[in-house]
């Protein structure tokens, strides 16, 4: 199953005004494959791509931003070849994250029918969304802000381990969401009390987009908990990624300082220790402030 397949049979099944096809959401680096309205009813339509076939936490990473960034009531469906084959094993082990696992030919039979969302899922996805939106309020205002005050930073590998050092940071061990892989640890992350902090250099490259989402699926992972489909934050730590020149599109050149934000990363110009530790901790004291009195 291809994403080009469930196009063209959503196309064939169900009027145009009521698709669209890989959405370019404002705050999120790759959605669903395709949006479908019907009735008042909203259907994220999900199948797997080629990255996420190698790694199904991929796939998992996408369905978690797609969920943060969609309207609670949206409706999840993962789209598959035909059930009476065995699913892949790393998929198994997502699916019951996804609201319903269809083969193609059941989508329009499924899609009229008119299911809907459990109406406590819907709840708890609201009130998830009301935090996330705020923190990535404060999250986006910092980074823009330092990103035009230093338009370049230096070396970002050097601060991140002059941070390591100075901070004394262990490397940052990435839980798994699937119960099937432990965590792993990694030299890219690095975590000092309530911080973590990677770093990437984006000189040279065009937009940097498919690198910052690298980083991303990584990231989602360690500041959310995927239950039953719900991406549930921790807010427990102030994340930061050090860079030396902001990466951006042509057609959006601030999406991608969003996108970070939106999943709680500050993108932040690498040109000091003290810059750094001054944002995280001033980042740190807003979200105390905001959090504390709801």
């Amino acid at each position: 199953m291809t994403s080009y397949e469930l196009i063209d049979l959503a196309r064939r099944c169900f009027p145009q005004d009521n698709l669209v096809v890989r959405p370019d959401h404002p705050l999120i680096l790759g959605g669903p494959d395709i949006l479908l309205a019907r009735d008042g009813l909203l259907y994220a339509l999900f199948v797997q791509h080629a990255d996420e076939e190698r790694t199904a936490l991929n796939l998992l990473a996408r369905l978690a931003r797609s969920r943060l960034a969609l309207p609670s009531h949206t409706y999840a469906i993962l789209a598959t070849d035909d059930l009476s084959d065995p699913l892949p094993q790393n998929v198994t082990a997502i699916q019951s994250n996804f609201d319903a696992v269809l083969p193609i030919k059941e989508l329009k039979r499924f899609v009229s029918s008119g299911s809907r969302l459990d109406p406590a899922k819907i709840h708890e996805l609201s009130i998830v969304h009301r935090r996330v939106f705020q923190r990535s309020a404060i999250i986006y205002q910092t980074a823009y802000r330092l990103n035009k005050e230093f338009p370049h930073g230096t070396k970002p590998l050097s601060l991140l381990n002059e941070f390591s050092q100075n901070a004394d940071a262990d490397s940052y061990i990435l839980r798994s969401w699937s119960p099937r892989r432990s965590g792993r640890q990694g030299s890219e992350f690095y975590r000092s009390d309530q911080t973590i902090v990677s770093a990437h250099s984006f000189e040279g490259q065009s937009s940097g987009r498919r690198s910052l989402q690298q980083i991303l699926n990584k990231a989602i992972q360690m500041e959310f908990t995927m239950d039953r489909g719900v991406p549930y934050p921790s807010f427990s730590t102030a994340n930061a990624l050090l860079i030396d020149h902001a990466p951006s599109l042509r057609h959006d050149p601030l999406k991608l300082l969003r996108c970070a934000a939106f999943l709680g990363w500050t993108i932040i110009p690498a040109v000091s220790l003290n810059l750094l530790m001054e944002t995280v901790s001033t980042l740190q004291r807003e979200m105390v402030t905001i959090f504390d009195s709801q």
